[in-house]
């Protein structure tokens, strides 16, 4: 997936992978406080108007260790918030260590339910808010150190690249099953239901600077209803329907193999204009997509078209019947 990085401060060109940072040229001799910028990693399709970004992240919690240990530098989960100049700073005033690195665990989004921060050892329990429709982002920066960070004013700011740790189904597109035959207009498409079926809900993100970071087990049961779908479509290769743009029918939820379904029947017409017949009985089909974290996904069913052809076949000539007319 392309992906761009959006620039909060101008002019400020940043290794963020291994926290390296070109050393700016300001003040001479900071307080070495320590403050925060923030980039947005983002997918390249479009985006609902829940998707955290570079713009409307204002605020976010964030948790600091000694660079590689269980150590914690910061007492508790702090606040940063959105300062006018565009980087971030906390409620308490925490200083850089003079030569030790420090490893920073930062996330935004309001279905975080219980945090923990015990032996360095980052947590944060999440449930998807019941709409499907909010973001929640996590960024992580290891070995970070007063020398690599920038001097602005009188702080050192740290720059975290933030990543979406969701997953977002952007569209579902329905198309008749391109076989040839079904693929007419003479056939057309009811459907009445789609949806994912029983998708996981809650699970916890973990930061641990041994192991990296990744989701626990998943558990929980929801349904995500895509409300535009009613109605019906015809069988033509150009004749494919999409919801519209609207934020309704975009869901946001835990990485995992969703469980997609849609619910339709088949009519036919001989003149594909008028006079349709229901020539196959309701269905409900299921495909199973493996949705990956951070990615946008347009979802596409092909429909079959299951109905019975009407064909004849010949099961014999009878003989003609003798008869008889006598005439006097």
């Amino acid at each position: 997936m392309k992906r761009a990085i959006l620039f909060i401060a101008a002019s400020m060109v940043l290794s963020l992978a291994s926290c390296q940072k070109d050393e700016f040229s300001g003040s001479t001799d900071p307080e070495d406080v320590i403050s925060f910028s923030s980039y947005m990693e983002r997918a390249s399709t479009r985006a609902v108007v829940t998707d955290v970004t570079s713009a409307n992240l204002t605020a976010f919690k964030v948790m600091a260790y000694s660079q590689g240990t269980s150590t914690v530098y910061f007492s508790t989960e702090q606040t940063a918030t959105k300062q006018v100049s565009g980087d971030y700073t906390i409620g308490t005033r925490y200083y850089w260590p003079v030569t030790a690195g420090l490893d920073f665990f930062a996330y935004n989004g309001s279905g975080a339910d219980t945090i923990s921060n015990v032996a360095g050892v980052a947590s944060v329990s999440y449930s998807v808010p019941a709409s499907g429709t909010e973001d929640f982002v996590v960024a992580v920066a290891e070995d970070c150190t007063k020398s690599a960070a920038m001097v602005i004013g009188d702080a050192r700011v740290q720059a975290l690249t933030f990543n979406h740790a969701l997953t977002k189904v952007n569209k579902v597109i329905l198309k008749a099953k391109n076989d040839g035959v079904c693929n007419t207009v003479n056939y057309r498409y009811v459907f009445t239901d789609v949806r994912i079926e029983g998708a996981k809900t809650s699970a916890t993100y973990t930061f641990n600077p041994a192991s990296g970071t990744n989701w626990g087990t998943a558990a929980g049961s929801a349904d995500y209803v895509f409300t535009e779908y009613s109605g019906n479509f015809s069988g033509s290769a150009a004749d494919t329907l999409e919801h519209s743009a609207g934020v309704n029918d975009q869901f946001i939820i835990l990485p995992q193999s969703a469980v997609f379904s849609v619910t339709y029947s088949v009519q036919y017409s001989p003149d594909g204009t008028n006079n349709w017949t229901e020539i196959m009985e309701s269905v409900t089909k299921t495909a199973e997509v493996p949705m990956e974290m951070g990615e946008s996904y347009d979802i596409t069913f092909h429909l079959s078209n299951d109905a019975s052809p009407m064909i004849f076949s010949l099961s014999g000539v009878e003989d003609w019947s003798s008869g008889t007319y006598t005439m006097n």
